[in-house]
């Protein structure tokens, strides 16, 4: 889950930030992109009234952020159904493999606009 939450978060700056060399861009600049974003929440992972995947795929960073989404949705789409079993009295480890295929798939189903995401 923090992995995908990290991609999405680094993608959004990188759009947000719109620097001419998204390689050199400064912490102060993404700070401020991200101060730049609606609040928490009216948004889950990104803004996609201002954020689109072609604009984020074009960036060097938004390419290799574009394969790793893709290579956990394909992965996600292999694994067998996530099983209700108990860690004691939680589910938090169950939850947090859900949360994680959910927020791969959805990225990759953003990115491509496959209907197999």
């Amino acid at each position: 889950m923090k992995l995908c939450s990290l991609l999405a978060a680094t993608i959004c700056c990188a759009v947000c930030v719109q620097a001419t060399d998204p390689e050199r861009v400064e912490v102060q600049t993404i700070k401020d992109g991200l101060q730049k974003l609606p609040p928490v929440s009216r948004r889950i992972l990104v803004d996609f009234d201002r954020w689109t995947p072609e604009k984020a795929l074009q960036t060097p960073a938004g390419k290799l952020i574009g394969k790793t989404v893709l290579r956990d949705a394909e992965a996600a789409l292999q694994m067998p159904p996530c099983k209700r079993i108990k860690e004691g009295k939680r589910l938090l480890g169950v939850a947090r493999q859900v949360l994680a295929r959910v927020n791969a798939l959805a990225m990759a189903w953003k990115m491509t606009g496959d209907i197999k995401y």
